[in-house]
C-alpha cells in the first residue's frame, strides 16, 4: 500500500463538537467557513494545510489569506 492509499493520521477527524457545526461547513473552505470557536482554528488551519500538502493540492489565494489570518493568532 503507497502513502497515497491512507489517511493521513489524525488530520480528517471532525473540528467541531456537534453535529450542527460540521454540517453548517459543508464543503466550504476556510475562506467560506472557519470553525466558530477560534481556540479551535490553528488546529483546523493546520490540518487543512497538512491534507493540501498530503495530497499535493494548492492553495487559492482566498483559502491562502484566510489560514494566514487563521494561523497568525496561533
Amino acid at each position: 500500500m503507497t502513502a497515497r492509499n491512507r489517511q493521513p493520521p489524525g488530520v480528517l477527524e471532525p473540528i467541531g463538537k456537534t453535529d450542527n457545526v460540521n454540517q453548517s461547513k459543508s464543503d466550504q473552505d476556510p475562506a467560506e467557513w472557519q470553525p466558530p470557536r477560534t481556540a479551535e482554528r490553528c488546529r483546523y488551519a493546520r490540518a487543512w494545510i497538512q491534507v493540501k500538502w498530503y495530497w499535493g493540492l494548492s492553495l487559492d489565494n482566498a483559502e491562502k489569506s484566510a489560514l494566514g489570518g487563521m494561523l497568525s493568532s496561533c
